[in-house]
Protein backbone atom coordinates (compact mmCIF):
# COMPACT_ATOMS: atom_id res chain seq x y z
CA UNK A 1 0.00 0.00 0.00
CA UNK A 2 1.42 3.35 -1.03
CA UNK A 3 1.69 6.23 1.44
CA UNK A 4 -1.20 8.65 1.57
CA UNK A 5 -1.61 10.84 -1.52
CA UNK A 6 -3.95 13.71 -2.36
CA UNK A 7 -6.43 12.91 -5.14
CA UNK A 8 -6.65 16.41 -6.60
CA UNK A 9 -4.14 17.77 -9.07
CA UNK A 10 -2.96 21.28 -9.86
CA UNK A 11 -0.63 23.14 -12.15
CA UNK A 12 2.73 22.80 -10.48
CA UNK A 13 4.87 25.90 -10.81
CA UNK A 14 7.31 27.76 -8.61
CA UNK A 15 4.44 30.02 -7.58
CA UNK A 16 1.92 27.30 -6.72
CA UNK A 17 4.32 25.02 -4.83
CA UNK A 18 5.37 27.94 -2.64
CA UNK A 19 1.88 27.73 -1.11
CA UNK A 20 2.07 24.01 -0.42
CA UNK A 21 1.19 21.99 1.52
CA UNK A 22 -2.43 23.11 1.60
CA UNK A 23 -3.99 23.98 4.94
CA UNK A 24 -6.24 20.89 4.78
CA UNK A 25 -3.12 18.72 4.75
CA UNK A 26 -1.40 20.30 7.74
CA UNK A 27 0.10 17.67 10.01
CA UNK A 28 0.07 14.83 7.50
CA UNK A 29 3.47 13.07 7.45
CA UNK A 30 3.39 12.11 3.76
CA UNK A 31 1.47 13.97 1.05
CA UNK A 32 1.82 14.21 -2.74
CA UNK A 33 0.40 16.75 -5.19
CA UNK A 34 0.35 15.80 -8.88
CA UNK A 35 0.61 18.06 -11.91
CA UNK A 36 -2.56 18.52 -13.95
CA UNK A 37 -0.72 18.63 -17.28
CA UNK A 38 1.99 15.97 -16.99
CA UNK A 39 0.62 12.70 -15.62
CA UNK A 40 2.94 11.17 -13.04
CA UNK A 41 4.83 14.37 -12.27
CA UNK A 42 4.41 15.55 -8.71
CA UNK A 43 5.86 17.01 -5.56
CA UNK A 44 6.05 15.08 -2.30
CA UNK A 45 6.11 16.52 1.21
CA UNK A 46 7.46 14.03 3.73
CA UNK A 47 8.58 14.87 7.25
CA UNK A 48 8.96 18.52 6.31
CA UNK A 49 11.02 17.88 3.15
CA UNK A 50 9.74 18.65 -0.34
CA UNK A 51 10.94 16.55 -3.29
CA UNK A 52 9.98 16.43 -6.97
CA UNK A 53 8.90 12.94 -8.07
CA UNK A 54 7.92 10.96 -11.15
CA UNK A 55 5.40 8.14 -10.64
CA UNK A 56 4.60 5.41 -13.15
CA UNK A 57 3.59 1.74 -13.48
CA UNK A 58 6.02 -1.05 -14.29
CA UNK A 59 5.07 -4.72 -14.43
CA UNK A 60 1.83 -3.98 -12.66
CA UNK A 61 3.46 -2.13 -9.76
CA UNK A 62 3.57 1.55 -8.95
CA UNK A 63 7.10 2.98 -9.00
CA UNK A 64 8.01 6.35 -7.56
CA UNK A 65 11.26 8.05 -8.56
CA UNK A 66 12.79 10.90 -6.58
CA UNK A 67 13.98 13.58 -9.00
CA UNK A 68 15.43 16.42 -6.89
CA UNK A 69 14.77 18.42 -3.72
CA UNK A 70 12.52 21.45 -4.14
CA UNK A 71 15.15 23.75 -2.67
CA UNK A 72 17.68 22.67 -5.31
CA UNK A 73 15.61 22.51 -8.52
CA UNK A 74 12.75 24.67 -9.81
CA UNK A 75 9.49 23.49 -11.33
CA UNK A 76 10.51 23.85 -15.00
CA UNK A 77 13.73 21.87 -14.61
CA UNK A 78 11.97 19.21 -12.56
CA UNK A 79 9.22 18.88 -15.19
CA UNK A 80 11.80 18.44 -17.94
CA UNK A 81 13.52 15.68 -15.97
CA UNK A 82 10.17 14.03 -15.25
CA UNK A 83 9.29 14.03 -18.98
CA UNK A 84 12.52 12.18 -19.72
CA UNK A 85 12.00 9.53 -17.05
CA UNK A 86 8.30 9.07 -17.77
CA UNK A 87 9.08 8.64 -21.47
CA UNK A 88 11.44 5.78 -20.56
CA UNK A 89 8.69 4.20 -18.49
CA UNK A 90 6.24 4.52 -21.39
CA UNK A 91 8.68 2.48 -23.48
CA UNK A 92 8.69 -0.30 -20.89
CA UNK A 93 11.82 0.68 -19.01
CA UNK A 94 12.07 1.02 -15.22
CA UNK A 95 14.19 4.15 -14.62
CA UNK A 96 13.79 4.01 -10.83
CA UNK A 97 14.82 0.36 -10.68
CA UNK A 98 17.81 1.02 -12.94
CA UNK A 99 18.89 3.96 -10.79
CA UNK A 100 18.72 1.91 -7.59
CA UNK A 101 20.57 -1.06 -9.10
CA UNK A 102 23.36 1.14 -10.44
CA UNK A 103 23.77 2.86 -7.09
CA UNK A 104 23.89 -0.43 -5.21
CA UNK A 105 26.44 -1.94 -7.57
CA UNK A 106 28.63 1.16 -7.29
CA UNK A 107 28.64 0.98 -3.49
CA UNK A 108 28.69 -2.65 -2.34
CA UNK A 109 29.28 -1.74 1.29
CA UNK A 110 26.44 -2.73 3.57
CA UNK A 111 25.48 0.90 4.18
CA UNK A 112 25.16 1.59 0.46
CA UNK A 113 23.04 -1.49 -0.12
CA UNK A 114 20.81 -0.60 2.83
CA UNK A 115 20.21 2.84 1.34
CA UNK A 116 19.29 1.30 -2.01
CA UNK A 117 16.98 -1.22 -0.31
CA UNK A 118 15.16 1.44 1.68
CA UNK A 119 14.64 3.57 -1.43
CA UNK A 120 13.39 0.60 -3.46
CA UNK A 121 10.91 -0.69 -0.88
CA UNK A 122 9.58 2.54 0.67
CA UNK A 123 6.79 3.20 -1.90
CA UNK A 124 4.97 0.02 -0.88
CA UNK A 125 5.14 0.51 2.89
CA UNK A 126 3.26 2.49 5.51
CA UNK A 127 4.94 5.50 7.09
CA UNK A 128 5.49 3.79 10.47
CA UNK A 129 7.00 0.72 8.80
CA UNK A 130 9.42 2.91 6.86
CA UNK A 131 10.50 4.67 10.05
CA UNK A 132 10.98 1.34 11.80
CA UNK A 133 13.13 -0.04 8.98
CA UNK A 134 15.24 3.11 8.96
CA UNK A 135 15.81 2.80 12.71
CA UNK A 136 16.80 -0.87 12.60
CA UNK A 137 18.97 -0.63 9.50
CA UNK A 138 20.49 2.84 9.77
CA UNK A 139 21.03 2.98 13.51
CA UNK A 140 21.25 -0.52 14.94
CA UNK A 141 23.33 -2.00 12.12
CA UNK A 142 25.47 1.14 11.72
CA UNK A 143 28.70 -0.51 13.00
CA UNK A 144 28.71 -2.78 9.92
CA UNK A 145 27.87 -0.12 7.32
CA UNK A 146 31.43 0.38 6.08
CA UNK A 147 32.05 -3.34 5.48
CA UNK A 148 31.65 -4.85 2.00
CA UNK A 149 28.38 -6.77 2.20
CA UNK A 150 29.91 -9.85 0.59
CA UNK A 151 32.55 -10.03 3.35
CA UNK A 152 30.08 -10.05 6.23
CA UNK A 153 29.86 -13.56 7.64
CA UNK A 154 27.44 -15.32 9.96
CA UNK A 155 29.73 -14.93 12.98
CA UNK A 156 29.82 -11.14 12.59
CA UNK A 157 26.02 -10.98 12.36
CA UNK A 158 25.56 -13.30 15.34
CA UNK A 159 27.90 -11.21 17.50
CA UNK A 160 26.00 -8.05 16.65
CA UNK A 161 22.65 -9.71 17.40
CA UNK A 162 23.94 -10.69 20.86
CA UNK A 163 25.05 -7.09 21.42
CA UNK A 164 21.67 -5.74 20.33
CA UNK A 165 19.89 -8.19 22.61
CA UNK A 166 21.95 -7.06 25.59
CA UNK A 167 21.56 -3.34 24.83
CA UNK A 168 18.00 -3.13 23.45
CA UNK A 169 16.22 -6.35 24.38
CA UNK A 170 15.25 -9.50 22.54
CA UNK A 171 12.25 -8.05 20.71
CA UNK A 172 14.19 -5.16 19.16
CA UNK A 173 17.10 -7.46 18.30
CA UNK A 174 14.73 -9.90 16.60
CA UNK A 175 13.20 -7.14 14.49
CA UNK A 176 16.63 -5.79 13.57
CA UNK A 177 17.69 -9.31 12.55
CA UNK A 178 14.62 -9.69 10.32
CA UNK A 179 15.17 -6.27 8.72
CA UNK A 180 18.78 -7.09 7.82
CA UNK A 181 17.83 -10.51 6.47
CA UNK A 182 15.33 -8.80 4.16
CA UNK A 183 18.11 -6.51 2.87
CA UNK A 184 20.36 -9.43 1.94
CA UNK A 185 17.49 -11.35 0.34
CA UNK A 186 16.58 -8.29 -1.75
CA UNK A 187 20.19 -7.66 -2.77
CA UNK A 188 20.66 -11.24 -3.98
CA UNK A 189 17.49 -11.03 -6.08
CA UNK A 190 18.80 -7.77 -7.59
CA UNK A 191 21.89 -9.64 -8.79
CA UNK A 192 24.33 -7.84 -6.51
CA UNK A 193 27.64 -9.59 -5.76
CA UNK A 194 26.40 -11.42 -2.65
CA UNK A 195 26.45 -15.21 -2.68
CA UNK A 196 24.47 -15.91 0.48
CA UNK A 197 22.38 -14.36 3.21
CA UNK A 198 24.61 -14.41 6.32
CA UNK A 199 21.64 -13.77 8.60
CA UNK A 200 20.16 -17.18 7.79
CA UNK A 201 21.01 -19.78 10.45
CA UNK A 202 21.94 -17.22 13.07
CA UNK A 203 20.06 -17.66 16.32
CA UNK A 204 16.92 -15.68 16.93
CA UNK A 205 17.19 -13.92 20.31
CA UNK A 206 15.31 -15.90 22.98
CA UNK A 207 12.08 -14.19 23.89
CA UNK A 208 11.24 -13.78 27.59
CA UNK A 209 8.67 -16.20 28.93
CA UNK A 210 5.44 -14.21 29.30
CA UNK A 211 4.26 -16.16 32.33
CA UNK A 212 7.59 -15.75 34.08
CA UNK A 213 7.75 -12.05 33.24
CA UNK A 214 4.33 -11.51 34.80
Amino acid sequence: MLPETRGTTMKLSDKTVARLPLSDDAGKPDIIYFDENLTGFGIRFRNGRATWIAQYRHNGRTRRMLLAPLDKVGADAARARAKTELAKAALGQDPQGEKIAERAKADVRLGGIINAYLEATAPGLRHNTIRGNEYYLHRLWAPLHTLPASDIGRAVIAARIRKLTADHGATTATRARAALSAVFAWAMKEGLPIEQNPVVNTNTPPQPDRATAC
